[in-house]
């Protein structure tokens, strides 16, 4: 049997921003399965040497990782200090050295276009999640055709959301149900999708900061459009 190309496998995590202004985010960070331990560790080894300074955070009963918290110190995440927080979003981009092509994906939206109330949060979301995925998919064919990967999404609180994520995931990576196969735009991803818990998920913590700053970012355009796309992030 000839021997046949072997390709890496991703690990591809996301998560929805808090709002920024008009904008709603939702990023994606792909890191190879090769690398997942090096930026695991360093990412992981700032947030614990800034946890173990505020035991108060760590301890605190209702401890989430948001992004938008850390940043603002606010929430459980008020009393950490301004230069703690930095060095937290620092350690993050930095972590994605070890990646040979270190990318974030996203998918943006322009709330404006959308109602007010828990409806139109659902659908915002879930447009910028599809945007998103489109950018993952992307990424996979211009950087790495024929390689895979697993998504894991932050699990929401709120499960009707959480339905519509999966149902607009199936929507671009069908189950196989026929012959000849008909992957979808998203064949770069295995055949179902998992939920996973930020506060356990380092993985899911780079997700948020990325996809904070992405928000942030974008928040001070004057460019609103809804858009997607693969962006290379590094440390300057």
């Amino acid at each position: 049997m000839e021997d046949s190309k072997r390709y890496l496998v991703y690990a591809v995590f996301s998560d929805d921003s808090e709002r920024e202004r008009n904008i709603q985010v939702v990023g994606c960070v792909v890191i190879p399965a090769n690398c997942f331990r090096d930026v695991e560790r360093d990412f992981g080894n700032i947030i614990q040497e800034e946890l173990s300074k505020h035991p108060e955070i760590a301890n605190h009963p209702k401890f989430e990782f948001h992004a938008s918290e850390i940043w603002n110190q606010s929430g459980v995440w008020a009393g950490l200090p301004k230069e703690s927080a930095e060095r937290v979003f620092r350690s993050a981009v930095s972590s994605l050295n070890y990646i040979d092509r270190p990318c974030v994906t996203y998918g943006a939206i322009d709330i404006s276009h959308y109602p007010d109330g828990q409806e139109g949060q659902r659908k915002r979301i879930r447009d910028a999640f599809e945007l998103c995925c489109l950018g993952i998919s992307q990424w996979f064919r211009e950087f790495d055709p024929g390689a895979y990967g697993t998504l894991v999404f932050d699990e929401p609180e709120d499960k009707i959301l959480k339905n519509d994520i999966l149902e607009t995931f199936r929507s671009l990576r069908p189950m196989i149900m026929s012959s000849p196969p008909s992957y979808g735009p998203l064949d770069c991803i295995t055949d179902d999708m998992y939920f996973g818990d930020s506060k356990r998920s380092r993985g899911l913590q780079l997700a948020d900061i990325c996809s904070f700053i992405i928000s942030k970012k974008l928040s001070g355009s004057r460019n609103r459009r809804n858009c997607s796309g693969p962006c290379i992030c590094g440390s300057r």
